[in-house]
């Protein structure tokens, strides 16, 4: 979806790229805070455990109903409508949003992003506060201190590699490919 948003962006189609942004965050912000609906596993899942789950008569029953309530990607959805100015439909599900837990992991080593898997690394979980300014919210979101010179340095293969392994766009790469020129 970021691509396709990006390319919309670049066909001169902004508004029709952040009501893909819009739609993105509701679903995954009611979802959550409705504890009902679709359930988005995690990226850590495999393919073949996902597309399991949909096959009748299947040896095995996935369960997903433990990663209701949260979502490895909203943040960077989140960032990407702020870097927008849609304070809007921010403001407008942000009460809801608070009640979803944010995941991301965080690689030891800045050059393991490129890494299928990685033992060694962080967990970060956490939620959004309660209230939030908007232009502190505006400031982190257009934050580039935070990148590694080595996302700018290859940039055009990180861009290709978060396509092979969707589990590393995490709110930084995604920040760093969304401002970075």
């Amino acid at each position: 979806m970021f691509f396709i948003i990006k390319f919309l962006e670049a066909r001169g189609e902004r508004a029709r790229a952040e009501q893909l942004l819009v739609e993105l965050l509701t679903v995954i912000v009611e979802t959550n805070y409705q504890q009902q609906g679709p359930t988005f596993p995690s990226p850590y899942l495999g393919a073949e455990e996902i597309l399991a789950a949909s096959v009748p008569d299947r040896l095995q029953d996935a369960n997903f109903e433990g990663y209701r309530g949260s979502s490895f990607i909203l943040k960077s959805i989140l960032e990407m409508l702020v870097r927008r100015g849609r304070c809007d439909v921010v403001a407008a599900k942000w009460r809801q949003l608070t009640y979803c837990e944010l995941h991301e992991f965080a690689p030891d080593r800045v050059e393991d992003v490129f890494a299928w898997r990685t033992p060694d690394g962080t967990n970060v979980s956490g939620f959004a506060n309660q209230t939030q300014s908007w232009a502190a919210l505006v400031a982190a979101c257009n934050d580039l201190s935070a990148v590694p010179t080595l996302h700018g340095e290859l940039r055009q293969v990180l861009a290709f590699h978060i396509l092979v392994c969707p589990h590393r766009a995490t709110p930084l790469v995604i920040r760093s490919l969304d401002v970075m020129r």
